[in-house]
């Protein structure tokens, strides 16, 4: 069982558009793509299929490791962004004593039973879910992905989530600039010095991936493409 950390349902183009920055530095929609993951997992899905050979390990947020917490408990550490007031719940509904058994609908309305309990991933000091598979982009980081997004700027309920959007917020560029925004989060400066330090993040991001199943060796020179679309947009931002 697998989760990609961070994902949105899909992701919006690189690099986000002005007009869908909701505060300063804080987009609405990520562009979080994941797609070299989904074909490493299916041929390793027909290699367990076909020759018995065991998949990777699961990689999901669990409760006991405290990944999966209640959504009171999210540590978000993105300037300017609010979590959502409450996520969506369900309801255990009681249709009538046949209706599990044949189907049939006895009581309409349902009577109203208890809520189900509502989980979410945790998040690390960047932003970023702790748990589940995590693509190149996050592996070296110029920014925080988030897989909710809110109704900001919508004529009502702007603490309510609008869709599986996602929301990116990039790090700041210098620490004058992450000390002038007061963001905890560290500067693009801090994590990598140089273009150098950067591009061997990157690799180092790739070779763990492949190593662990969840990229084929094919898609590197695609990835190393985009982390540098990447590296080029955040160092041409000025705030």
């Amino acid at each position: 069982v697998y989760h990609v950390a961070s994902a949105p349902h899909y992701p919006l183009p690189f690099p986000p558009r002005p007009e869908n920055e909701i505060a300063p530095g804080v987009y609405r929609g990520s562009p979080l793509e994941s797609s070299s993951i989904g074909r490493a997992l299916l041929v390793q899905m027909l290699g367990w299929v076909e020759e018995g050979v065991s998949p990777p390990p699961s990689q999901v947020p669990r409760i006991d490791e405290a990944s999966l917490v209640a959504p009171g408990a999210i540590s978000n550490p993105v300037p300017g962004l609010e979590t959502p007031r409450t996520p969506h719940t369900a309801w255990a509904l009681d249709f009538g004593s046949r209706f599990r058994r044949d189907g049939v609908v006895g009581r309409q309305p349902p009577a109203l039973g208890p809520r189900y309990p509502v989980r979410v991933p945790q998040l690390d000091s960047l932003g970023i879910e702790v748990a589940g598979i995590r693509t190149a982009a996050l592996r070296a980081p110029i920014g925080s992905y988030l897989p909710w997004a809110l109704r900001t700027g919508y004529p009502v309920a702007e603490d309510q989530m609008a869709d599986y959007l996602g929301t990116f917020a990039p790090f700041s560029r210098t620490e004058a600039e992450r000390e002038r925004r007061a963001d905890p989060r560290p500067s693009l400066e801090a994590l990598y010095p140089t273009r150098a330090d950067y591009d061997l993040v990157v690799e180092e991001a790739i070779d763990a991936m492949v190593a662990e199943g969840f990229m084929l060796e094919r898609d590197r020179q695609r990835e190393k493409a985009l982390a540098a679309e990447r590296w080029d947009w955040a160092q041409s931002r000025t705030r």
